[in-house]
Formats: C-alpha cells, sequence, structure tokens
C-alpha cells in the first residue's frame, strides 16, 4: 500500500526538479556593467499589472508581423515602478518588440509607436530563457539580485528593460544607469 504513495509522490518530486531545473530554477544570474543599447522598439503604453505585458507584447508582434509581414524574435517590457510602492492599477510600463537593425521604422504600418532606446551605460543581468516558466523564475531570482548589485554599489533605483531574446534563449534586465529618468519617460507619452 505505502507502495503506491511513494512511487508517484518520488515520481511527481522529480518531475518538479525537472522542470525547475529546464526553465532555470537553479540557474545563477550574471550581473555585469557594460552598455546597453541602441534599440529601436515598437511598442504600446501599459497601464496596469506587469503581468498583463505580454498581451501588449503579442498585440504589437502580431500588429507587425500582419501589416508589415516583419517577423522578430525580441519581445521587451520597460517597467517604470516598483511594485509594491505604487497601487497594481497603476504600473507603468510599455511593451512591444525591439526592431532588426536593418528594419526602416518610418514604412512601417502597424500603428505602434517607434522610438530609440538609446545607447548608455547599464547593469545587465541575464537569465535563461526556455518559455514563460523562465520569465518567472527570472523575476524570483534576478530583481532580489539585481537590487543588491544597486544597493552594493551605491546605485539608485531607475526602470528596468527586460529584453526576452528567443534565438538567444536568454532574458536579459538592463538598468540603464547611464539616462536620467526623463530620457524614459518620454516613451510613456
Amino acid at each position: 500500500m505505502i507502495r503506491w504513495i511513494v512511487w508517484p509522490l518520488l515520481v511527481l518530486i522529480l518531475f518538479g526538479l525537472l522542470y525547475t531545473w529546464f526553465y532555470g530554477g537553479f540557474s545563477q544570474v550574471n550581473i555585469t556593467r557594460s552598455k546597453a543599447g541602441p534599440f529601436t522598439l515598437a511598442y504600446e503604453v501599459h497601464q496596469g499589472d506587469y503581468r498583463d505585458i505580454h498581451i501588449v507584447m503579442d498585440r504589437v508582434f502580431d500588429a507587425l508581423n500582419e501589416k508589415d509581414g516583419l517577423f522578430t524574435t525580441q519581445g521587451f517590457g520597460l517597467y517604470y515602478d516598483k511594485p509594491g510602492d505604487v497601487d497594481t492599477d497603476s504600473l507603468r510600463s510599455i511593451g512591444g518588440c525591439i526592431l532588426p537593425s536593418d528594419t526602416d521604422p518610418q514604412a512601417l504600418t502597424c500603428g505602434c509607436k517607434i522610438a530609440e532606446f538609446p545607447h548608455t551605460d547599464a547593469i545587465v543581468a541575464e537569465f535563461p530563457y526556455r518559455g514563460k516558466a523562465s520569465v518567472i523564475f527570472g523575476v524570483m531570482k534576478a530583481y532580489p539580485a539585481i537590487n543588491k548589485y544597486l544597493k552594493d554599489h551605491d546605485i539608485p533605483a531607475a526602470p528596468i528593460l527586460e529584453i526576452y531574446d528567443v534565438p538567444g534563449k536568454k532574458i536579459r534586465y538592463i538598468v540603464p544607469v547611464g539616462l536620467d529618468s526623463q530620457q524614459l519617460t518620454v516613451f510613456l507619452n
């Protein structure tokens, strides 16, 4: 009788460990100080729960694909406010796609906002990307590591750009320390 309980429990535990390993739950977050950008962003402004930003990214991806025949491989979210400090329905972000470098933004008909994220000094953290669960594990591991790094190096908090690099199979968390808040809030207009 005990075997019928132990074996399924062991299989469930093994599955949970493999799932966690595959999606990066045991991965380390590598943080460096480097340069980031420039990136040409196609995006929409979002206000509300950050968990809903994927809907905005999908909408921009679909618009670029259907209206302009452009297939992008890097999605992004730029998150302005710290959850907990701002009410969930007031959280500000933008989401969309990073355009390939050979794209002429003037020729796009997708109806998305287009802007240049400038070249800047940045704190960059990387985490493996293998699917939606990687995003959850990444948030759980990257943000505490980034916040510790910022505190240890006496760097003020700033909006964070998350880039979901599908072919590179990684998520990059970019804290643009070389830009002032006015340069970043321009995207919200």
